[in-house]
């Protein structure tokens, strides 16, 4: 974690309207986006988005949101698309990406049905 990187104030409020993430900033996915990059729409500043809880049956999604720094982010991308032989390096390649994030600042749940910003808590 890296303390010095900080959400935007638009990400970080807490009357958040929407958070879209489009399908290339998913960087995980099982079912469900597990890991992946929300970008500001009024400053492109980024967060990451790490899944911490699914209700199935309530049908709501649950993640942490922290700020993330665009050069490991574009690190990583780059890092993903030149591909490897080592089987584990893409797990050390996201594990120093979580590494480049600033701390959980905000607890965010969506709706697994249309990605609505159902509630957002200060972490």
């Amino acid at each position: 974690m890296n303390p010095a990187v900080a959400l935007c104030p638009h990400l970080a409020s807490l009357e958040l309207a929407a958070l879209p993430i489009a399908p290339t900033d998913i960087l995980d996915w099982r079912d469900a986006p597990m890991v992946a990059i929300a970008r500001c729409a009024r400053c492109d500043r980024l967060g990451l988005l790490e899944l911490v809880e699914w209700d199935r049956q309530a049908g709501v999604r649950t993640y942490t949101l922290a700020g993330l720094d665009p050069r490991p982010l574009a690190t990583y991308l780059r890092d993903l698309a030149r591909g490897s032989c080592d089987p584990g390096r893409l797990a050390k390649e996201g594990e120093s990406l979580l590494a480049a994030s600033g701390p959980v600042e905000r607890i965010v749940s969506l709706s697994a049905d249309d990605g609505r910003v159902l509630r957002v808590e200060r972490a």
